[in-house]
């Protein structure tokens, strides 16, 4: 395979001064977007950005939210996670990340939700976190949040820094999410994860932040409850002495 170069984007003169981080791509329509996260480096703005990727790789910036005058501000998604879902005449980004406000240390963690239309106009409809209702908080190690299908619904799973327990999220029909289980606090889970659908119902390949920490496999039901279905000891020579960074499905 041959790699030609198609096209690139500055971010002084398109991101809107955005210091680039994570990034997934959504198609909404017959319309293809790259949405970037940014952190707060090089005296940048946290928040995010939206291009489209045209047929001929070229991309097109076309919307940025994160300055200081928006409910992003002083928020960072560079270290941690994005997952996207793809549903009716939009898609809505699932982010991970977290809150410096007044220039404090990182905390107020949680989830952003945001929607893109079809014009490719993106907007925060929800958050999760400190200071949004949902008194937990998200991984600082850079666990990405994982949609699932399970038994034709779609879920969220995100990982509690605090007690390191995986969490289920509803997808309603509007992009918002809605907690439903958790699994036990007992910092098994809280490293790495990774989720799938095998015939119709979701899994959640997890494993914890410790070298002790076993490989554990968790079933999700079509209501978002865990299940756990397999463990992997630590001592099995996969996992002996060794520090696991990531979990692709």
């Amino acid at each position: 395979m041959t790699l030609v170069f198609s096209d690139t984007l500055t971010p002084s003169e398109d991101l809107d001064n955005l210091a680039a981080g994570r990034l997934v791509t959504a198609t909404v329509g017959d319309r293809t977007f790259v949405v970037v996260s940014a952190d707060l480096a090089y005296g940048r703005t946290s928040g995010f950005a939206v291009a489209e990727l045209k047929d001929n790789g070229a991309l097109t910036p076309i919307d940025t939210i994160g300055n200081a005058s928006d409910l992003l501000a002083g928020r960072e998604f560079l270290s941690q996670g994005l997952d996207v879902l793809e549903k009716g005449n939009a898609a809505y980004i699932y982010a991970q990340g977290g809150a410096r406000p007044g220039g404090d240390a990182l905390n107020g963690q949680g989830i952003s939700v945001l929607k893109i239309d079809a014009n490719g106009t993106l907007s925060e409809i929800q958050r999760l976190g400190l200071d949004g209702g949902f008194s937990s908080t998200v991984s600082q190690n850079g666990i990405d949040p994982a949609v699932v299908k399970s038994r034709g619904n779609d879920f969220l799973i995100h990982q509690d820094h605090y007690s390191d327990a995986l969490v289920s999220f509803r997808i309603n029909d509007n992009g918002t999410l809605k907690q439903k289980d958790t699994t036990p606090d007992n910092n098994s889970v809280g490293n790495a994860m990774d989720a799938i659908t095998k015939a119709g119902v979701g899994f959640v390949v997890s494993h914890g932040p410790y070298q002790t920490a076993p490989i554990e496999v968790h079933k999700v039901s079509g209501k978002g409850k865990f299940e756990k279905v397999f463990e992997l000891d630590p001592d099995e020579p996969l996992l002996f002495n060794r520090v696991i960074v990531d979990i692709k499905l």
